[in-house]
């Protein structure tokens, strides 16, 4: 199954079975919908197999893309290597030579609070410099 992540933000409450669940009071009824979309298809996918990959992504893009009002943390939901993949998906869509659904992707994850967290070396230092999903695009955009 998936390994996306439990974070706890400000739209969890506890479910009483040491888990956490959306408080669906404070996000409105169309996102109410979208977030447990998402979470079920999070849920279902097996990441190591390519096809559940693709399917994925063809179920969540146009949902991901035509959001409307509060945005949930995709960290809330995705490992930092799934949220690499997603937004590499969304950079490679072959239909799109302005880049528009990678940009979309790139406000969306802006704007729900993702935040990129580095990599640590087995040392524990942090790896620096990495080439970064953000970086192919800029480079595919501007050669």
């Amino acid at each position: 199954m998936s390994s996306c992540s439990e974070a706890v933000d400000r739209f969890h409450v506890d479910n009483g079975n040491g888990g956490y669940d959306y408080d669906f009071k404070r996000i409105d009824k169309i996102n109410q919908r979208k977030i447990k979309r998402l979470k079920m298809l999070c849920n279902d996918i097996h990441w190591e197999i390519k096809n559940e990959r693709e399917e994925f992504f063809r179920e969540s893009k146009h949902m991901i893309l035509h959001w409307k009002g509060q945005y949930p943390n995709l960290q809330d939901f995705f490992e930092h290597d799934e949220i690499d993949w997603l937004l590499m998906k969304f950079i490679n869509i072959e239909t799109d030579s302005c880049g528009c659904h990678a940009i979309g992707f790139i406000k969306f994850m802006a704007s729900s609070g993702c935040k990129d967290k580095p990599y640590f070396h087995k040392s524990g230092r942090p790896q620096l410099l990495r080439t970064t999903p953000v970086h192919h695009f800029v480079d595919s955009k501007f050669e």
